[in-house]
């Protein structure tokens, strides 16, 4: 794909949640990103940024949204985040959940794109793309 001033930029889009494929040792936190790299068989040079949802509520504290972008931060990795505030079928997010999404971003200095995914998928896709790489 293409940054918006038309640089190159390969990415690694993950289609599932960490906590999706189970909260096993294998899917922990600390095991963020190389879990996916060794099941694709790639590594840090083969891309430049990693796309990846997580799960605002989970049943184990240790498996956490925070925890992954936390770890991904001391990997090195700049963290964004967007985070639904309406969902597909038009119901709302807990109110809480998204309080506490915004709070963290602002504790941790992230760029934050709320998004009404019930929207045109492309639009709110734009929304995102110019909220946190413009």
């Amino acid at each position: 794909m293409k940054s918006l001033d038309g640089a190159e930029i390969k990415a690694l889009v993950i289609l599932s949640s960490p906590q999706e494929l189970g909260m096993t040792e294998e899917h922990a936190p600390k095991n963020f990103p190389e879990y996916f790299e060794d099941k694709l068989a790639i590594d840090r040079e083969n891309y430049d940024i990693i796309v990846c949802p997580l799960e605002l509520s989970v049943t184990n504290p240790a498996y956490d949204y925070k925890e992954y972008i936390k770890v991904a931060q001391r990997k090195g990795f700049n963290s964004r985040m967007a985070a639904i505030t309406k969902h597909w079928n038009g119901t709302e997010e807990n109110k809480e959940k998204t309080k506490g999404v915004q709070d963290f971003a602002s504790k941790h200095h992230k760029q934050l794109a709320l998004v009404d995914a019930s929207e045109d998928p492309n639009v709110a896709a734009g929304k995102i793309r110019q909220t946190l790489y413009p």
